[in-house]
């Protein structure tokens, strides 16, 4: 969409922005904290070691939603920003000590302060000049079961680039004419039932594209009203899966069929792909093996002590292509708790002290490096369920076998998005259509915002 290229300038445009004013908060920390701008103790030393510094600032900017949701509610932007002056400096601190070249503590400080003012200005000024820009106007044309989240979604944030105008239904009966109705109170107009209204408010609101609930080669008295009443080559005409898909970035399950999958899946990997994610994938695993051998043994004592049986704990889950793997883990539940007891469930009284601990922070996943060397999963890709729950799964949600076109991951486009706890098809419904998204969209910078989001949940503690 034409839209997304805007929105992407734009993102861009703050991006630089953000650049421009940590070099400007670095040259006025130099005069606030030695009384000059160029001089000494101005160096290369320094000011490569500020730069590394900033792309770390700029990936936690990115890691704490910054840059899809650039300004939004102040209580969200202070207390996103807040943790930003609490964990920005930590890296680089790190980094200065293990390699003490330079040690601006001072400096770095207020670096981040200024920088924090500055931004805080910045994205206001953005945000109070741009908004407007944004906002195309559209309209709904008939209901879809997922029209109401559809709406509040973008009510939720200008970033998206649509305004919910209004709500159109070809007459004032049928089944889910008052499911509309209810979706369209949220709208800045509502619903009406009128074509002729329906065409002076284009004109008059400026509304620009229609998203199509209905499949007008089916519909055909509404494609005809629609062909006849309105100025069909002023407007975007927009099919509701395709809407959704763009907007809340998954799959709408309700909307698709075989044929989506046709014309959409390609289950020949692309080359170039594929061997740059394996390589990502092993440098990555040999890397994390690292801090794992180092906590190994303090973790392996704590699940000695807190309960019976063994540290690691396998069991076979489905992978790539219908074949089956045996997956490793910290073992985080009671001996006693039978391997197919289903999906964990929140507060589930298996799980034992220590185990939530390490579900908690995500350390219960780190033996699955051994299942990404050995070529059985990847750092990035579905959820790997029990194989008992992916065979119920897959007899009641459509298309859920599909998930397993590609390797699971330890992390994934489902994972960051929706609870972890699926214990109603509600939940694993959910997280199949962002499993269709991230295996339609799948590209290498996709899977490194996403390890970077799943960075933001281990942070905060956003276990299971």
């Amino acid at each position: 969409m034409a839209k997304e290229n805007k929105l992407l300038k734009y993102k861009i445009f703050l991006l630089i922005g953000d650049i421009s004013l940590l070099y400007l908060a670095f040259f006025l920390s130099l005069k606030l904290r030695y009384g000059v701008f160029l001089k000494y103790p101005f160096s290369k030393e320094l000011f490569w070691y500020s730069t590394i510094a900033y792309v770390i600032w700029l990936g936690v900017l990115y890691i704490l939603d910054f840059y899809e949701n650039p300004r939004g509610e102040n209580i969200d932007f202070f207390q996103k920003l807040s943790v930003f002056i609490i964990v920005g400096p930590l890296l680089p601190i790190i980094l200065f000590y293990l390699f003490p070249i330079v040690t601006p503590k001072t400096l770095l400080l207020l670096n981040i302060i200024l920088f924090s003012i500055f931004f805080y200005g910045w994205r206001t000024l953005c945000d109070k000049l741009f908004k407007s820009s944004f906002k195309t106007r559209i309209a709904f044309v008939e209901f879809n079961p997922q029209l109401p989240e559809l709406i509040q979604k973008l009510n939720r944030s200008f970033c998206y680039g649509y305004e919910a105008t209004l709500c159109f239904n070809e007459s004032n009966k049928g089944k889910n004419f008052n499911k509309l109705k209810e979706a369209a109170k949220f709208t800045k107009i509502g619903l009406i039932t009128d074509i002729n209204r329906l065409k002076k408010l284009i004109e008059q609101k400026k509304i620009q594209s229609l998203v199509v609930a209905s499949n007008l080669h089916v519909k055909e008295s509404l494609a005809k009203a629609l062909f006849l009443n309105l100025p069909f080559d002023r407007l975007n005409f927009i099919a509701f899966p395709v809407f959704y898909e763009y907007i809340t970035k998954k799959i709408p399950l309700e909307s698709i069929n075989e044929l989506w999958f046709l014309e959409n899946l390609d289950k020949k990997e692309r080359k170039l792909y594929k061997i740059s994610k394996r390589g990502f994938d092993i440098l990555l695993a040999l890397i994390g093996f690292i801090p794992f051998l180092i906590i190994l043994p303090f973790i392996a004592l704590y699940i000695k002590l807190d309960s019976e049986g063994p540290v690691f704990y396998q069991q076979i889950r489905p992978g790539k292509g219908n074949t089956v793997f045996k997956i490793w883990k910290f073992r985080t539940m009671t001996q006693s708790s039978k391997p197919f007891e289903g999906l964990t469930k929140k507060n589930d009284k298996r799980i034992t002290k220590t185990g939530l601990f390490l579900r908690k922070f995500h350390l219960d996943e780190l033996p699955q490096l051994i299942n990404i060397l050995k070529g059985e999963m990847s750092f990035v890709g579905p959820r790997a369920i029990p194989l008992e729950s992916a065979k119920k799964m897959s007899e009641r949600i459509p298309f859920y076998i599909q998930r397993q076109m590609i390797k699971p991951g330890i992390t994934g486009w489902a994972q960051i998005n929706s609870p972890y706890f699926s214990s109603h098809i509600k939940e694993e419904y959910e997280k199949l259509q962002y499993d269709l998204y991230y295996i339609k969209n799948r590209s290498f910078i996709f899977d490194l915002g996403i390890i970077l989001k799943t960075i933001k949940r281990i942070l905060v503690g956003k276990g299971r």
